[in-house]
């Protein structure tokens, strides 16, 4: 009896990893609908997404382009590049996968539930860039919450430093795509704790330290003087005076 339950064990558990790891390939890495990127990009594309999904923390960042919106997207200024309209387009594909993922396996009173925990769960770690037309095109990123933490103000400044946000080409979607998959690596793929990056205000700290401790050695590396009177040298009528050259000096 016992040998059948551990065999059926290793079945399942051979069951499991070989549906685990159909699901990964099936896993919608690429998804070009305005035809933009050549087969040599979507094989790079996949390509590192499967060696980051052989991570720690599996991290991915998935490219979907867009011919047309069938619905429009909430209103963002575009001004802060982790926080535009395709974030909304980015809930919609981690939902409706979520809702993929979960089809049959859950009851209809706890269907809901499910769905909101897998989608965040999915959130963590794929991030995604988009590319659409809305009042023009745009590239944008839809970061995963382990991307958004790790990057800090100062990370995020170079990340998008004349990316091209407001076109829609296979050129602009790899330059988004080249410019965050090396940071994705090294800060989330390889890493044991995802952490953020320094900020301004350290790095404008560390900078200016040592204009402060220069200022500090020069301020009191200068001559202290002891002044007193003539006829009482240590008593009570001994003062601090630094300008008057008529009183005897010590330097200390």
């Amino acid at each position: 009896m016992g040998k059948i339950k551990t065999l059926l064990i290793i079945w399942f558990t051979a069951i499991a990893g070989i549906c685990g790891l159909l699901n990964a390939q099936a896993a919608p890495v690429v998804r070009d609908q305005a035809n933009l990127l050549s087969p040599q990009q979507k094989s790079e594309i996949r390509q590192v997404n499967h060696q980051w999904a052989q991570t720690r923390h599996k991290p991915q960042l998935w490219v979907y382009t867009y011919s047309h919106l069938r619905t429009p997207l909430a209103g963002f200024d575009y001004q802060d590049p982790f926080n535009t309209a395709g974030n909304e387009l980015g809930d919609r594909v981690l939902h409706r996968l979520a809702q993929q993922q979960l089809a049959g396996k859950t009851t209809d009173g706890d269907h809901q539930i499910a769905v909101i925990q897998r989608q965040q769960r999915l959130q963590q770690r794929i991030s995604f860039i988009l590319v659409y037309p809305d009042n023009g095109w745009h590239t944008v990123i839809y970061p995963s919450e382990d991307l958004y933490h790790s990057v800090s103000n100062l990370n995020k400044t170079f990340l998008t430093w004349h990316l091209p946000n407001k076109v829609g080409t296979a050129d602009s979607t790899m330059a988004v795509f080249n410019r965050y998959q090396p940071f994705i690596s090294k800060h989330i793929a390889k890493v044991k704790t995802v952490k953020t990056g320094p900020t301004w205000d350290r790095v404008t700290f560390i900078l200016f330290l040592p204009f402060l401790m220069w200022g500090l050695i020069k301020l009191f590396r200068q001559p202290i003087y002891l002044e007193t009177s003539p006829y009482d040298w240590f008593g009570e009528e001994a003062v601090w005076r630094a300008s008057d050259p008529t009183y005897p000096h010590w330097w200390y």
